[in-house]
């Protein structure tokens, strides 16, 4: 467990932040079921956000943009390298979902054609 990556000690912190805030409502507060899982389900999810953050900021990478709206922060710019191998995976994936939507539209088709022809078969008697 000590060789974890950095990003799962964030998630595991904010379980137990989580689960910390939904026992404590539930036990200590004796608030209803959902309002208790609410907030530690919003206390966990913050958790992790300034967690991430703070990782982010140990690291080194520099603020480039923040929206307090939308609660985002936006650090660095995105290599060129990464970006092409981005396009090339999402350009793999386009080329298999298409090809897969073709042959299931294929026997879609295919399907129509069965089940018109058998009922027109039934309405001719």
């Amino acid at each position: 467990m000590r060789r974890w990556p950095f990003g799962r000690w964030i998630v595991v912190a904010g379980i137990v932040v989580g689960l910390g805030f939904l026992a404590g409502g539930l036990l200590l507060a004796h608030e209803k079921a959902i309002v208790a899982f609410g907030e530690g389900g919003g206390a966990a999810l913050l958790t992790m956000g300034l967690l991430g953050i703070a990782q982010r900021f140990w690291r080194g990478d520099k603020v480039t943009g923040a929206d307090a709206g939308g609660i985002g922060v936006k650090f660095g710019e995105a290599t060129g390298e990464a970006v092409e191998k981005v396009e090339k995976v999402v350009g793999e994936v386009n080329t298999r979902v298409s090809e897969q939507m073709t042959t299931v539209n294929d026997r879609l088709y295919d399907l129509e054609k069965v089940v018109l022809k058998e009922d027109n078969a039934d309405e001719k008697g």
